[in-house]
């Protein structure tokens, strides 16, 4: 089966444009084979040959230049570093279009003239784990499994330059009570623990439930880059092509890949729909997958990323608009478009640090992630003709529901940290975090000077309730109690009140209302680890903060004592708790 080229495909026009050397993906869309050769100045033209439906990485330098024949004419085209193109049918035999992407690439000037002498594939070592449910003998299991593996390897090394290759083989005890994907896979991780070099690729004989929603990859399950477990599901499926694609599946979201909508992708949602039985079918990513799978082997291939934000800055750009054009394609799915948010997050740019600044802790850089994430989306958002641009409440929640996506990506124990401190650094303009000699070290660290200025200039004015008041109170309280802890936060709101009301605001329920709102936000989200993810999808104000009509504001320290006498008296406690109720009862605490 000849598979099919699923985005917009642009005609390709003569113009030499600088980019980082490196590689083009190249993809044959016809049903013929296609010679082709890619050269630069100075070197001699490297022969290539296309078959129908074959993906393929080619490396290059920085201007290189590939020709080919169609119609008993020669046709000669200057094409892009880290692009990706297809040979299309054409009235004439064959064309070469360009896919579009949704973002322009880099144009540095630091690219070697040549290619490489020879492309260095990424080495990735990898151990097979088949679990205690396996019946097969020793023998027999290793046989298929390797043979497996080197089948996977085989197509990651054709088409992105990734080879797999086999430390070892062994076992582990899995849990016989766990029903599910995601229960075996965090048993396998669990039991078989990552080296930080080596990845598990485990292959599971237990049975499972019908998969449901969570399951809607397949029988199969991985955690995106940067992680080292793979988990397969042996029973579920048939025969040993759809094995191998799922395997491929799987190791392709370890690499990079997110879903694709092209129907015969290796990294389309559906896998072990079948397809794989046939015999003409052709096991392999789609082009934009493998550019982003390539960019990602060439970073790992340095030794130097542990982590998101060990990607170099241009890595990031070419990753973003990788990403950016599948999301175009399938916008309902949500792992390019959590992808683009955690590189949104890592966006360069100018920090003001001291040489000798300390390193940021895991947590501040998750901070960090969430605050920049934020910072983009609301310049995003302030270009926006101004009809269309959400403000108030509504840009509130566009932009919470940002900082929880970029948390959610996190580790489980960084998750509710990112959104709640992110959030109360990202949408206040005044420097209550940054001044408080408590959080300031940690909130400085967090964001620069000049990273807030940026900040500032193009966040609008995010309210709660349609005010701007309230939302710094929630979302300062909901960091605070993130920060210290729910009872300090509190006595915060409290202190600041009572400081207000020996000034010219006065003293004010409705900006209780919001704090105690804040710390009962950070309370839920600690207690609920489906919290931060639901927040990226459904967050609303209303939910979560009460509306304080009727609530007394302005309260001189004159009128506060004839209305409440003092902290102590009843009338004060059945004030707070009338606040503390209207809280409790917002749906956003009683999902």
């Amino acid at each position: 089966m000849t598979r099919t080229c699923w985005i917009a495909l642009l005609a390709l026009a003569v113009s030499v444009a600088g980019a980082d050397a490196g590689f083009v993906v190249l993809t044959n869309i016809t049903d013929t084979e296609v010679r082709l050769s890619v050269g630069h100045a100075k070197t001699e033209p490297r022969v290539y040959t296309l078959g129908p439906g074959e993906v393929r990485q080619v490396p290059v330098g920085r201007s290189p230049v590939v020709s080919f024949e169609s119609g008993g004419k020669k046709s000669q085209f200057r094409i892009e570093p880290y692009a990706a193109y297809a040979f299309a049918p054409s009235r004439n035999g064959v064309a070469l279009q360009g896919i579009e992407l949704a973002a322009p690439l880099p144009r540095p000037e630091d690219v070697p003239e040549a290619p490489p002498k020879a492309a260095v594939p990424l080495a990735l070592t990898v151990r097979v784990m088949a679990d205690d449910a396996d019946a097969r003998p020793k023998a027999a299991r290793e046989k298929a499994l390797r043979a497996r593996v080197a089948a996977v390897s085989a197509i990651f090394e054709r088409e992105c330059g990734v080879t797999l290759k086999v430390a070892d083989i062994g076992t582990w005890a899995s849990d016989p009570q766990a029903r599910s994907v995601a229960a075996l896979l965090t048993d396998f991780e669990n039991k078989v623990q990552w080296d930080g070099k080596t990845v598990a690729l485990g292959f599971s004989s237990r049975t499972i439930d019908p998969p449901g929603e969570a399951d809607r990859c397949g029988p199969g399950a991985a955690r995106g880059p940067l992680h080292g477990h793979v988990l397969v599901i042996e029973p579920v499926l048939t025969t040993e092509a759809e094995r191998v694609e799922l395997l491929a599946h799987e190791v392709a979201h370890l690499l990079g890949a997110a879903h694709s909508p092209d129907p015969t992708s290796l990294a389309r949602p559906a896998v072990g729909d079948g397809k794989a039985r046939a015999a003409k079918f052709q096991i392999g990513l789609d082009p934009l997958n493998a550019l982003a799978v390539g960019i990602w082997a060439e970073e790992l291939r340095s030794g130097d990323v542990r982590e998101w934000g060990d990607l170099r800055p241009l890595a990031r750009v070419r990753l973003l608009a990788v990403y950016k054009t599948i999301v175009r394609a399938l916008p309902d799915d949500p792992l390019a478009r959590d992808t683009v948010t955690r590189l949104e997050g890592l966006a360069p740019v100018a920090r003001e640090a001291a040489a000798d600044a300390p390193a940021l802790t895991a947590k501040q850089q998750a901070v960090r992630k969430v605050v920049r994430a934020v910072a983009i989306r609301a310049a995003d958002l302030s270009r926006m003709p101004e009809a269309e641009r959400p403000k108030g409440d509504d840009l509130t929640g566009e932009l919470v529901r940002t900082a929880a996506a970029v948390a959610a990506v996190e580790e489980d124990e960084l998750k509710p940290a990112a959104l709640l401190i992110g959030m109360g650094l990202a949408l206040d303009n005044s420097t209550t975090l940054r001044d408080n000699p408590l959080t300031r070290n940690f909130c400085r660290a967090v964001e620069s000077d000049a990273e807030r200025r940026e900040r500032t200039a193009v966040l609008g004015s995010p309210t709660v309730r349609g005010r701007r008041d309230l939302c710094q109170h929630f979302v300062v309280s909901a960091a605070l109690a993130e920060l210290l802890d729910p009872v300090a936060a509190e006595a915060a709101g409290l202190l600041k009140e009572r400081l207000d009301m020996a000034g010219k605001s006065g003293f004010s329920f409705a900006d209780l209302a919001a704090d105690f709102a804040g710390v009962e936000f950070a309370k839920s989200t600690r207690r609920d680890p489906r919290a931060v993810a639901r927040a990226s999808v459904a967050f609303d104000v209303n939910d979560y903060v009460p509306d304080v009509a009727g609530l007394a504001e302005g309260l001189s320290k004159e009128k506060f004592e004839a209305d409440f006498g003092s902290e102590a008296d009843p009338r004060f406690r059945k004030a707070l708790d009338d606040v503390r109720k209207r809280v409790s009862e917002l749906p956003g605490y009683n999902k």
